[in-house]
C-alpha cells in the first residue's frame, strides 16, 4: 500500500485546522496522527472532551 509524500503528511495538519476552525468554531485542537497510509483525526474541544 502506498504511503504519502513527506510534503502531504506535513500540510494536512495545518490544511485541517484551518478548515476546522471555519466550519467548527468550538474545536480547541486537532489532533493528526500517521500510520501507513492512514491519518488519523481526533478533536478536542473546549470543554476536554474528545472527538475521534
Amino acid at each position: 500500500m502506498p504511503t504519502p509524500s513527506e510534503d502531504t503528511r506535513l500540510s494536512l495538519e495545518p490544511r485541517l485546522g484551518e478548515h476546522a476552525g471555519t466550519a467548527w468554531p468550538q474545536l480547541e485542537r486537532l489532533n493528526v496522527r500517521h500510520r501507513g497510509a492512514f491519518a488519523y483525526v481526533e478533536a478536542e474541544l473546549a470543554d476536554g472532551e474528545r472527538v475521534s
